[in-house]
């Protein structure tokens, strides 16, 4: 196929690729269009996605249009249908890793209008959180995690962000505190040995020198 022929290709999906900002040589190619291409077709439709097709789309990193397909789930169910804001949830959860903090901050404020005080449970309200520490708003990272706690205590969420935000604050001591009371509630290690080796890596400290509490 010469360049003219994939232009030809490429021109009945240039808008659709525009509207949902995904680069038009994912949607067709030389061979025409591509399993991206029909996923958009039926997402432009409000048509549901399903699993193998999400999982897909994770796969390949689509993380800014699994945001959005998300987005608009929450706004289309009635609240009755989604108590616990699980496709806001979601949808924050692919806009930080599409590294969108600033909109996951937009659509939770937008929550807040249309839901008032309970826009969000526990798992949002730590996204959000989540995404004030990416943007070094740890101040208001912290009210959130304060929320977090306040909804779900029994959740190790909030309390893992809480030890990464004073970690970024250097506060070692009240950090590790946090993550034991996450690992007491049921997290894993992972996310606290990341911290830790950010730490390390930021501070150019050698592991050797650094001294932290096994649990």
């Amino acid at each position: 196929m010469d360049t003219q022929e994939l232009h030809d290709a490429q021109k009945p999906f240039v808008e659709l690729a525009k509207k949902y900002k995904v680069d038009i040589d994912k949607v067709a190619d030389e061979y025409g269009e591509t399993k991206l291409a029909k996923i958009l077709i039926k997402f432009d439709k409000r048509d549901a996605l399903d699993e193998s097709e999400l999982s897909w789309l994770e796969k390949k990193a689509e993380y800014r249009l699994l945001a959005t397909y998300y987005y608009l789930d929450f706004l289309t169910l009635p609240p009755v249908h989604d108590p616990l804001n699980f496709s806001l949830s979601k949808a924050c959860k692919f806009l930080r890793k599409a590294r969108l903090p600033e909109e996951v901050i937009e659509i939770t404020n937008k929550a807040m209008v249309r839901g008032g005080e309970n826009y969000g449970d526990s798992a949002v309200i730590t996204s959000r959180g989540a995404a004030f520490r990416d943007m070094g708003k740890l101040a208001d990272a912290k009210k959130c995690v304060d929320e977090a706690i306040r909804i779900s205590p029994d959740s190790y969420h909030p309390y893992n962000l809480a030890g990464a935000i004073y970690f970024d604050e250097m506060n070692i001591k009240v950090g590790e505190e946090y993550f034991k009371k996450a690992i007491d509630l049921g997290s894993d290690t992972t996310f606290r040995d990341q911290v830790r080796k950010n730490y390390e890596e930021r501070a150019q400290f050698e592991p050797k020198t650094t001294t932290f509490v096994s649990f």
